[in-house]
């Protein structure tokens, strides 16, 4: 049995995630993900919704004017910085688990998205964005008359 063509547009709508876990298994296979990257991952939610998409995202202890996000070409990058904070008088740490540092993610988004309307949120370490379906709109057709020239 064989399998059948590829169907481009479903076969790559999953390659963001497809990437993304893997990156996650072979990192942590590794050992620690701070020792092995410059930059950590945060956790990502990606929900299609009535007319669009949501994305979450979990940035606790990232400042607001620490994040850049920006849509091109339908990609989502979500990138920043996360500041690890102030500890008076530290003598060692006893364990470590929070990355800091920089990141960023890049979320491919299949849906066609008005770039304009995007809607972004940022509450108690979650950035929330709704990204707006294109409308479709009708196009219209010009025929030529080929055959009476």
């Amino acid at each position: 049995m064989s399998r059948p063509p590829f169907l481009w547009e479903e076969d790559l709508k999953h390659a963001g995630a497809a990437e993304d876990f893997f990156d996650r298994v072979f990192a942590l296979a590794n050992g620690p993900r701070f020792l092995l990257r410059s930059c950590w991952w945060p956790a990502v939610d990606v929900s299609e919704v009535d007319g669009g998409v949501t994305v979450i995202v979990e940035l606790a202890g990232v400042a607001e004017e620490d994040l850049e996000v920006t849509f091109c070409d339908g990609r989502l990058r979500i990138a920043g910085i996360r500041k690890p904070p102030p500890i008076e008088h530290q003598r060692g740490a006893l364990q470590i688990e929070i990355e800091y540092g920089r990141f960023e993610r890049v979320i491919p988004i299949s849906t066609p998205i008005d770039s304009d309307r995007i809607v972004a949120r940022y509450q108690r370490g979650l950035l929330v964005l709704y990204l707006p379906q294109q409308a479709k709109r009708p196009v219209s057709v010009t025929i030529r008359d080929e055959g009476n020239e």
